[in-house]
């Protein structure tokens, strides 16, 4: 589906789209020894940044976790040189990266900040967060100012696959009472379990953030 068509179903549904995930860089290439192969990533993630753009996106989630964990010192500066380019045309697109990772809150929190670049931010993901052994609650305040969008999803603390919202470990009214209380007001993404009963489960959603939410 490109662009165009993309902004087309938009304004025809009046469902705004504030942010893109960028799925396919969940591999080793942002993050590779390999000179070459972080340059044909960072051109791709350009290609995205301006995709994003077109369709009024002003967010571009980089899923820096997995294969690509920023865990180590090799992974994190390899991964600054991979995005000085996509970031510079971030910036001139009016987007923002915003890396979902599994450092802990103050690791990312200190590695973002060296680099100083306003285009690079955040994207937090609650059930992630808990399934590494994180408290959202305790890192909240590290990375609030960063912070460009919420996954609000669920999953146990010993790991696994998503499970349905307030089954997991996530404990969703202090993790939201402490966004709220941060003044956080950006999205909330809901990347909970699918079932074949979409409307259902997204009835079930909406009344479990307005159970939850402050």
């Amino acid at each position: 589906m490109n662009a165009m068509r993309i902004e087309a179903l938009a304004r025809k549904t009046a469902v705004a789209i504030p942010s893109v995930c960028a799925d396919c860089f969940k591999t080793d290439a942002l993050i590779s020894d390999d000179a070459q192969a972080r340059s044909l990533a960072a051109n791709r993630l350009g290609d995205v940044i301006v995709a994003a753009a077109a369709i009024g996106a002003r967010t571009v989630l980089i899923p820096l976790l997995e294969n690509a964990s920023l865990r180590d010192d090799s992974a994190r500066t390899n991964a600054a040189r991979g995005l000085e380019s996509p970031l510079d045309i971030a910036e001139r697109c009016g987007v923002v990266l915003a890396v979902e990772s599994d450092l802990p809150a103050r690791a990312l929190s200190s590695w973002m900040r060296g680099l100083g670049h306003p285009s690079l931010g955040v994207y937090y993901d609650l059930g992630n967060a808990v399934a590494n052994g994180f408290s959202p609650p305790e890192e909240l305040p590290a990375l609030i100012d960063l912070i460009r969008g919420v996954h609000v999803k669920d999953r146990r603390p010993s790991g696994g696959p998503n499970v349905p919202l307030g089954t997991g470990g996530v404990n969703f009214r202090a993790a939201f009472a402490s966004l709220a209380s941060l003044g956080y007001d950006g999205p909330l993404i809901l990347e909970t379990v699918r079932t074949m009963n979409f409307f259902d489960e997204a009835r079930r959603h909406h009344q479990f953030m307005r159970e939850h939410w402050p």
